[in-house]
């Protein structure tokens, strides 16, 4: 059956936008998936700060074995102290450190006067403020021997850096595994307690 009902340029309506219905829905949808998405994003933002930071002190420990190994002498890599003198005391890895020979092991780096002591080899920088970097056995200095082994302030040992953001929450945590040998990894296991 035919009604003659034929289509002519006048019937046609033309779509020159959005209706505010399908307005409203698109913003609907995207107000959801930003939901969905900005906390994993602040996530991913955190996770990259730690394994960052993290791989600053593997970076170093790297290179402070690989310096005692080719050098044939001991290389000391310490948390820093404040004048940038020599190192501290105080069990904050998260200041910074330096990796040096001290020749003569009068424990001072980059003394004018001092002939015993080579150049420094690497100075690394503060970690992010609220960050804590903190271990036992090398609380304040880790010396690799020529061959490779690693002593800490007393004894040769394993040991485990507990590394946490400024939120000082063990579940965002990083542990650097450090054995006796030398060689440091990262792991993403939550340390029992942060500093």
């Amino acid at each position: 059956m035919n009604f003659g009902y034929k289509m002519t340029s006048t019937n046609k309506q033309t779509s020159l936008g959005f209706t505010i219905i399908e307005l409203i829905i698109t913003i609907a949808l995207l107000s959801v998936m930003l939901a969905v998405a900005v906390p994993g994003f602040g996530n991913l933002y955190q996770n990259n700060n730690l394994a960052t930071a993290s791989n600053r002190f593997v970076s170093s420990i790297s290179l402070a074995r690989n310096e005692a190994i080719s050098r044939n002498t001991d290389v000391i890599m310490c948390n820093i102290n404040i004048s940038n003198t020599g190192c501290a005391n105080n069990g904050q890895w998260e200041s910074g450190w330096v990796v040096w020979v001290d020749l003569d092991g009068d424990g001072i780096i980059e003394n004018p006067n001092d002939a015993g002591d080579l150049e420094v080899i690497h100075r690394e920088e503060a970690m992010p403020a609220g960050y804590t970097l903190r271990a036992a056995t090398y609380s304040n200095i880790i010396t690799f021997a020529p061959t490779g082994e690693a002593s800490g302030d007393t004894t040769s040992q394993a040991d485990t850096f507990r590394l946490c953001d400024a939120s000082q929450s063990t579940d965002t945590s990083r542990s650097i595994n450090f054995n006796a040998v030398g060689r440091a990894w990262v792991t993403t296991n939550p340390v029992t307690s942060c500093p």
